[in-house]
């Protein structure tokens, strides 16, 4: 009975976040689809009339912010005390964040996780680097949302979400901190009654590696906006734009839903201050350029990923690293 009883609990955990996430998807997207539905004519006319030079610049500003992050996981991995080349972290990020389609946000890291562990990167080092990468990712976020608040409060009252977000900012550094980290590593080895080999990395390189994500958001609220401004006749407010894009990005990773689809619009056209069909128009759109990305960044990176690393290029050399973050266990 008890054998039963545990078996359903951890069926119950296993899926409840996927049925959680399925709920979020398919209701965003019912809102998104009703909106396209009431719009069609006004959302298919400003696509079909979208300047292509506006376009290509927003799937290249798409391209940087999407290859800083993937650059900046080698900073993460140094934290951590593990190395790999930048060249390994581009390639890997792309085919390993492919898995961020399926349903549930841990898939992003098992992906490249998984990729990185293969490839002679220790276990211990390689998942918990992923782990670190996507909280300094998103704090990131909340750091950008808090210095472009202040510009857009003086043009909108409407930042109820974006004060929310701003929460994010002392609570994760906080969690970041060396003793908090401790403590949660200690409670996890007491519950699994096992040893687990993480290094606890130092405040200020954590708090470093933050501020090393920034200039991603540039890059992918500045490819937002050159969607909205290749769209004919829509008033295309950067600070408004940044703010929306930081903050469905955030809502979108948070939520169990496959690469935030159908939330991360829905949240886009409730805060972007644009009315709703061009707020869907450029949502979608963005959406459109950013999966391209992806997916060609996961094509180019497919072939050097399944490649042996030389011995000079192998994976925890001192000279294969990036330039090294100090991070140890003192806070």
């Amino acid at each position: 009975m008890t054998t039963t009883t545990t078996s359903s609990g951890r069926g119950l955990r296993r899926w409840l976040p996927l049925g959680v996430g399925a709920v979020l998807t398919i209701a965003c997207a019912a809102f998104i689809v009703r909106v396209l539905m009431d719009d069609w004519d006004q959302v298919s006319d400003l696509v079909g009339n979208a300047s292509w030079a506006w376009l290509a610049l927003a799937l290249a500003c798409a391209a940087v912010g999407m290859s800083i992050i993937a650059l900046t996981w080698a900073d993460a991995l140094a934290v951590m005390g593990g190395r790999m080349r930048r060249g390994q972290a581009l390639a890997w990020y792309y085919v390993g964040e492919i898995a961020k389609y399926l349903p549930g946000s841990i898939w992003a890291m098992v992906g490249r996780g998984e990729i990185a562990r293969r490839r002679g990167v220790p276990a211990p080092q390689a998942y918990p680097s992923v782990f670190l990468s996507l909280i300094g990712l998103y704090l990131a976020a909340a750091l950008s949302a808090a210095v472009l608040l202040p510009f857009d409060l003086a043009h909108s009252r409407d930042a109820g979400p974006a004060l929310a977000l701003l929460l994010l900012v002392p609570l994760g550094l906080a969690g970041l901190h060396p003793k908090v980290i401790r403590t949660v590593i200690e409670f996890a080895e007491r519950v699994s009654k096992r040893s687990i080999p993480i290094r606890v990395p130092a405040w200020r390189a954590s708090v470093l590696l933050v501020l090393r994500y920034v200039p991603a958001w540039v890059g992918i609220a500045l490819a937002t906006w050159c969607v909205a401004l290749a769209l004919p006749d829509v008033d295309a407010p950067l600070l408004r734009l940044s703010l929306a894009t930081v903050l469905s990005w955030t809502a979108g990773f948070v939520t169990p839903s496959p690469g935030g689809a159908g939330v991360r619009e829905a949240v886009f056209v409730a805060v972007s201050g644009l009315s709703s069909g061009p707020a869907v128009a450029v949502a979608v759109t963005a959406r459109i350029i950013f999966v391209i990305v992806d997916v060609a960044g996961a094509l180019i990176g497919a072939p050097f990923t399944g490649r042996r690393p030389r011995p000079a290029d192998s994976v925890g050399s001192p000279a294969s690293g990036p330039s090294p973050i100090v991070a140890d266990e003192e806070g």
